[in-house]
Formats: C-alpha cells, structure tokens, sequence
C-alpha cells in the first residue's frame, strides 16, 4: 500500500468518523439527553478504532492463513 491511497483512507476514516459523531450528537440532542456531546465524542472516537481493529483481525487472518499454506507439502 504506497502513501496515496493511505492517505485516502485515512481522510475517508475521519470523514466517516466525524459523520458519526455529528449523527449520534443530532440524535441525542433530539431527545434531550444530557452530555450528547460527551457521547457523540466517544462515538466518534470508537468508530475508527473499531474500524482499525476489524481491519487488523481481517490482516491477521490473511497472515495465518498465508503461513499455514506455506507449511502444507503439496
């Protein structure tokens, strides 16, 4: 992966994180719950961070995945 499209899909991740947190904050604002700022920050904090660890896990599976294969004699 070269830096261009890391740079896309990090400026998408915060695009999407920022909609989140503004969605969740309209939401809460609507029904008058207090602290809808506190939640929608925290909303917009852990949908990237959730976004980043699938990724990961998807990473990891490929790795054990590839390594098992490489170990099998055909």
């Amino acid at each position: 992966m070269n830096l261009a499209t890391l740079l896309v899909y990090s400026s998408a991740l915060v695009i999407l994180s920022i909609a989140v947190a503004y969605m969740v904050y309209i939401f809460l604002k609507n029904t008058n719950i207090e602290n809808a700022s506190m939640f929608a920050a925290v909303a917009g904090i852990s949908t990237p961070l959730s976004i980043i660890a699938l990724l990961f896990l998807k990473y990891l599976q490929f790795l054990t995945g590839y390594f098992s294969l490489a170990g099998q004699v055909p």
